[in-house]
């Protein structure tokens, strides 16, 4: 069993919480009973459960290859004192078909459940069509009960998906709790410094400073409010925050869904006292209704510190040559944010509502620099945050140089989809054009 199985697996048995108690029926959009799509409207009509919601509904991905199954997640339940006989979550398209699931068991009054709806590809692109099966499709959800002959109106849960032949590689950004007085934050400092070295185009580290000379308020006190104990982190702003050793910060970037949708080009310039943000960001399919926020964070290495050990004299075993500093070790640390602009939350009104395939989207933004003396030590980052979930869903990396140098537009190469066709400007293209085409990465000529 890969990986994505074995996630899925867990997350399922997780949700469900009654290992197999329920038993369940699932029904693709060309099921033998259900195969003409028409009936859809018909089927929940027969009778929406009385009583009954949709606590939650969501993707277990919404980024899907073309030959990528669905699997959505819903959370129902029985308001009512009555037994559910045949309660089934249906998911449909325009009034059509695409899959349920049934509780054959049926589900007992003031109880919930949560269900997975399992949806081919083929029966996507079956009911999709050519022209909707690629970019991004709003599924609606419902709860019905097939047992029940009247029709109750229920609001319905609705979920996005994005279907694309490739999509770029999304970045994990960890923001850290850390702070000199913490003797176990050492943990959090090796860490860093392993993904730094070991993922440079995939890993954007932030040590948040607490209690020490490098503290920064606003930005420490927005990441208290996710976690008590110190070191901590959170990654992408999505989950539970975790303490930030090499392992589990390695086992959550390979966890996470790599898939983006979009990806940020990102330079940042010092001239006269101030740093100089610009983002040219790309979509790879047509969003409405899109809300994005953006937010900057300035970073310096090589800072020094006189940092707590609880790992001195390896009383409590290795961590990264650590163990030979004394308890108050003096060192230089890395990633260190001296400020986010301009707020952690993000500015709002960044993108446009509706976002269009393929095109480029500016962006600007200045601050006055924490200081004005040039650093080869300073960098700075874009985060590119969900305006609904708070995720951080794309985010960029660059030095920060001085206006009169000449700049690459990031630390990490862009991450272009493993396939496709693009410009010497990174542009996506739709077919060659008359010139110099990028290819699948190598240069093509058509004249």
């Amino acid at each position: 069993m890969n990986r994505k199985s074995i996630y899925a697996t867990l997350f399922l048995t997780f949700l469900l919480g009654i290992g197999g108690q329920t038993a369940l029926a699932h029904t693709g959009g060309t099921d033998a009973g259900y195969r003409d799509n028409q009936t859809a409207a018909s089927l929940i009509q027969a009778g929406e459960a009385e009583g009954a919601k949709i606590l939650a509904a969501q993707a277990e991905t919404s980024l899907l290859h073309l030959d990528e199954d669905a699997v959505l997640y819903a959370t129902i339940a029985n308001q009512s004192q009555t037994m559910m006989a045949r309660p089934a979550v249906v998911c449909t398209w325009n009034g059509k078909l695409v899959g349920k699931t049934v509780l054959t068991n049926g589900l007992k009054g003031l109880d919930q459940q949560t269900v997975a709806i399992h949806i081919s590809a083929a029966d996507l692109d079956k009911v999709l069509g050519e022209d909707a099966k690629q970019g991004t499709v709003r599924l609606e959800v419902e709860l019905i009960d097939e047992a029940q002959p009247q029709k109750v109106t229920a609001d319905a849960s609705y979920v996005n998906i994005t279907r694309a032949e490739s999509f770029y590689t999304r970045r994990m950004v960890v923001e850290e709790g850390t702070g000199a007085w913490c003797g176990w934050c050492v943990k959090g400092i090796v860490g860093l410094r392993y993904m730094n070295a070991t993922y440079p185009d995939q890993f954007i580290g932030i040590a948040v400073h607490n209690g020490d000379m490098y503290t920064v308020n606003n930005y420490k006190t927005w990441l208290a409010k996710y976690f008590d104990g110190y070191p901590n982190c959170l990654a992408n702003r999505s989950g539970k925050a975790f303490i930030p050793e090499a392992a589990n910060l390695e086992r959550r970037l390979k966890a996470m869904d790599e898939k983006a949708e979009c990806d940020i080009q990102f330079t940042a310039q010092l001239a006269d006292g101030t740093i100089s943000f610009h983002t040219t960001t790309t979509f790879l399919t047509t969003k409405q209704e899109s809300n994005y926020r953006m937010a900057y964070v300035v970073c310096e290495d090589q800072l020094p510190i006189t940092q707590n050990n609880y790992y001195a004299g390896g009383e409590n075993g290795e961590m990264g040559g650590l163990e030979d500093l004394p308890k108050k070790a003096e060192i230089k640390v890395d990633d260190v944010a001296l400020g986010i602009y301009p707020s952690p939350e993000g500015m709002e009104d960044v993108l446009p509502q509706t976002i269009e395939a393929e095109q480029a989207y500016e962006h600007a933004y200045s601050i006055d620099a924490p200081y004005h003396d040039e650093d080869d030590n300073l960098w700075a980052a874009v985060l590119l945050i969900d305006g609904a979930t708070g995720e951080i869903v794309q985010a960029a990396k660059a030095k920060v140089l001085p206006a009169t140098s000449i700049q690459g537009v990031a630390d990490q190469p862009a991450t272009t989809p493993r396939e496709g066709i693009f410009n010497l400007q990174g542009q996506r293209l739709r077919s060659l054009q008359q010139g110099i085409n990028i290819v699948n990465g190598k240069k093509v000529l058509k004249r």
